[in-house]
């Protein structure tokens, strides 16, 4: 008897150390944690198949925490960040590929603040619902005016809150949870409201310049692209005088994130001293470079760059000294290359 008690308890402590381990997995697919939250535009549908399991803090939820038996998290999550740009309501749907799923969400005001702030601030929380009841869920004309909190799915509460009014300029994300560890994705949908929440403006050109060895190129951009549309092999690309070929095209960013402001171009060879422009065109993946609406820069965008002649880096400062120094901080007016250093 003691034996099948020891067992138990032993299957027990197991289950316990388990279950913790399967509630508190990192969340490191880029999409599910706010600081990489994916950019969204309000004229496409969102399809999002693929949630991996993970789970790091808990969540306040207003009217709900404290009050019920619920545990409030970001359980399996997707977060989604977006600008309005004309003040109005925000209409949304998520739609379970499923019909025996459902899906929470609470959306927050970021601006002026670090993503990660929906953690800790009460006071950025615009609306949100964690009904449990099957099926679609969002916010519409016709939804309640509070949050739903946790629920049984055979209580059938409400699963669309009423439509957030937003505010011109300002910064949000919506996080998309889903409690149970058995899913099958959903689609995500804008509409109904009267917010814009897509950039009216055009991606181009901001600015160009290269390195001093003049064999890379940084070009920055008037907004942000996604990186998907990024040609790597440089196809994107091409200069006049065609002195040199661009074999290379980097996102800056791009390993931590969807999107870019500005991009690292690589030359085949060093540019020569002298005035040069920079074209863009459909490279191999059959686009130049598509902002979150699929807007394309026009191929007709062009932008000029000078490469400098190459003359000597002038000592700009040396770093406060201290007592009896050991050395001395030398600083330059420009980076060197360190293979130069004696």
């Amino acid at each position: 008897m003691k034996q099948l008690l020891k067992t138990v308890a032993l299957l027990t402590i197991v289950f316990f150390l388990y279950a913790n381990t399967a509630l508190c997995q990192t969340c490191t697919t880029l999409g599910q944690t706010p600081s990489t939250a994916c950019p969204f535009c309000g004229i496409t549908t969102f399809q999002q198949n693929n949630v991996p399991l993970c789970n790091t803090n808990t969540l306040y939820v207003p009217g709900c925490t404290g009050n019920t038996n619920a545990q409030y998290a970001n359980r399996n999550p997707f977060f989604y960040k977006f600008t309005c740009y004309v003040s109005g309501t925000l209409g949304f749907l998520i739609t379970p590929n499923a019909t025996d799923e459902d899906y929470d969400w609470q959306l927050y005001d970021i601006t002026g603040h670090n993503p990660n702030d929906i953690f800790t601030d009460k006071t950025i929380i615009i609306s949100g619902n964690w009904s449990g009841t099957y099926g679609p869920t969002g916010a519409s004309a016709s939804g309640v005016n509070f949050i739903n909190c946790a629920s049984d799915p055979a209580n059938k509460e409400p699963t669309f809150a009423a439509m957030p009014t937003l505010i011109q300029g300002h910064v949000y994300i919506l996080m998309i949870s889903h409690f149970t560890d058995t899913q099958s994705g959903y689609s995500l949908s804008f509409g109904g409201g009267t917010a814009v929440i897509t950039d009216p403006t055009s991606p181009g050109f901001r600015n160009a310049e290269t390195n001093c060895r003049g064999d890379v190129i940084r070009l920055g951009l008037k907004k942000n692209i996604k990186c998907s549309s990024i040609a790597a092999d440089g196809s994107d690309f091409y200069i006049t005088p065609s002195t040199a070929v661009v074999i290379g095209s980097q996102g800056v960013n791009c390993n931590v994130g969807f999107d870019s402001d500005s991009l690292l171009l690589q030359m085949d060879q060093f540019l020569a001293p002298g005035n040069y422009v920079l074209h863009i065109k459909n490279g191999t993946d059959g686009n130049t470079l598509l902002e979150y609406c699929d807007k394309a820069v026009p191929t007709t965008e062009t932008i000029n760059f000078t490469v400098l002649p190459k003359i000597p880096t002038p000592l700009d400062s040396i770093s406060p000294v201290a007592c009896s120094p050991a050395g001395v901080r030398l600083v330059f007016r420009k980076p060197i290359l360190c293979s130069s250093i004696a």
